[in-house]
């Protein structure tokens, strides 16, 4: 996004709010706010802001967080549940007696990665039924819940650049 694009969101956010003009320096808060949505489309964090207004019943205006996590969520598809993920584990497994490799490919990426390997699936496929719904399953629902919240935090970051703040004219730190 562009300075000029950030001052229009900003302006919407104060027609939104009419109280935060007294509260805040357009000048350092415009600059930040376009180093922080440099990244996004101007479209994708007005559509964003536009939900939140929708939606928040809070009564404070939206941080550049909780936009950047509105224009993630519009971009990702849903997220599998436990169920549906324990699901396609199992169904996975199943067949893994002779083709774990090819029932590991078939899993999405995020299940991929709780699961670790195709002989994790191998191994479980020759693993008794007791073992596999009262061991295995509280361990996959709590390795899958830690692999979303790692998800979300690692695509809330953007790549690491430079901040100025206005009239600085030496080289600047990074923050990160």
């Amino acid at each position: 996004m562009t300075k000029e694009q950030v001052n229009k969101l900003l302006a919407m956010i104060v027609g939104a709010y009419p109280y935060l003009t007294k509260e805040w320096d357009p000048s350092y808060m415009s600059s930040l706010w376009t180093y922080l949505f440099s990244d996004l489309t101007y479209e994708e964090v007005t559509q964003a802001l536009m939900d939140y207004l929708r939606t928040s019943t809070s009564g404070y205006p939206p941080n550049p967080a909780q936009l950047r996590d509105l224009v993630r969520r519009r971009k990702e598809p849903p997220e599998l549940s436990e169920a549906e993920a324990w699901h396609l584990i199992s169904r996975a497994v199943q067949r893994s007696t002779y083709y774990s490799g090819e029932e590991f490919r078939k899993l999405p990426p995020i299940l991929q990665r709780v699961v670790g390997s195709p002989s994790n699936l191998h191994e479980w496929a020759f693993s008794d039924g007791q073992y596999f719904r009262n061991n295995l399953f509280p361990w996959f629902i709590r390795s899958y819940r830690q692999a979303l919240e790692t998800q979300k935090a690692s695509a809330a970051l953007p790549e690491a650049r430079p901040f100025r703040l206005p009239g600085e004219d030496e080289p600047p730190l990074s923050l990160f």
